[in-house]
């Protein structure tokens, strides 16, 4: 794009910009910079929206936004708390086939105007709807992803540290049906069935069953979609699926303690992922869950991991092949 500079017989300067309106910059044309400098090339209306030009290729985008952004957050607790921590936000909407682009600002700019520094499951409905309103589509989506601290006590000193939990809040709008998921990524630790057993046949070197530290990460959808479910209530249905739990904190007799406590709680990483799935198919609103159980096995040059999906239908909970949000 070229641009040219007349000189009026006023004195004044005229910049044209191939492509563009002519626009103005005021000024007495003698270099000295006097006048008052105000730019016309920078009026809105006067820019090109190269977004908007037609594309004819035919192809939809399913989804194109931005992702990486990071955001203040302030998160709501089943105790009636807040939690201050940082969101990591993935925004997208489709695109249809007629336009060349969509408008990333947008996005930042209707985040920093909906979510006002706060998140909960109540704001997804609003954010979503409002959003593929300002997008002009019917399918958008937005992944909030950010640690979540708890209060844990060691099982014998009793000493209180905080615990923290990757989590996110994800929602989808498709065609006007509304989708709010939860979703906790959880450490436990693990204690092989098979090593246990074998050891137990040798008398003379003792027992012994080799142990690792996994992630449940679960996502979970309930009726009504939202508020959703406590990630406190999330969090303690994958603690409780593992051999052990893990802790921030561990003094001498608690290391004791939840050594035993996970050689006697042997798991296979397919016992963990199935427990979890039981555990999130107690609450009576959730109607599906997807769990994904991976193990960084300590003696093994490989990591062992297991899926489990599963859906409500008429009250009773079958096998579901949905990928995770």
């Amino acid at each position: 794009m070229g641009e040219t500079v007349q000189v009026g017989q006023n004195g004044k300067k005229h910049i044209c910009v191939e492509g563009l309106d002519h626009v103005h910059v005021s000024g007495n044309g003698n270099g000295n910079g006097k006048g008052n400098g105000r730019l016309d090339m920078f009026d809105k209306a006067k820019l090109p929206d190269v977004h908007a030009i037609e594309d004819t290729r035919g192809i939809v985008i399913q989804r194109v936004g931005i992702d990486g952004l990071h955001f203040p957050l302030t998160v709501n607790r089943k105790d009636g708390g807040t939690i201050q921590t940082l969101g990591n936000f993935a925004m997208y909407g489709s695109l249809d086939k007629t336009l060349k682009g969509t408008n990333m600002s947008r996005f930042t700019e209707h985040l920093l105007e909906e979510m006002n520094g706060s998140i909960s499951g109540r704001d997804f409905p609003k954010l979503l709807t409002s959003l593929a309103g300002r997008l002009e589509t019917q399918d958008v989506y937005v992944k909030a992803v950010f640690d979540f601290w708890m209060n844990k006590t060691t099982p014998v000193s009793k000493k209180v540290s905080p615990m923290n939990y990757e989590c996110a809040f994800i929602g989808q709008l498709y065609n006007g049906s509304l989708k709010f998921v939860v979703e906790a990524n959880v450490p436990v630790s693990t204690y092989c069935p098979c090593s246990k057993a074998m050891c137990m046949v040798d008398d003379e070197h003792g027992k012994g069953a080799h142990a690792q530290r996994g992630i449940v990460t679960i996502q979970v959808i309930t009726d009504p979609s939202s508020p959703g479910m406590w990630l406190e209530d999330v969090i303690t249905i994958a603690e409780k699926s593992g051999s052990a739990e893990v802790y921030t904190l561990l003094k001498r007799p608690d290391e004791k303690y939840v050594t035993i406590q996970g050689y006697d709680n042997p798991k296979f990483v397919e016992d963990v992922a199935r427990d979890a799935v039981a555990g999130i198919q107690t609450v009576s609103n959730a109607v599906w869950t997807k769990v994904r159980v991976r193990n960084y096995e300590s003696i093994h040059n490989h990591n062992a991991t297991a899926y489990v999906c599963s859906v409500k239908r008429d009250g009773v909970w079958v096998p579901d092949s949905k990928a995770f949000f």
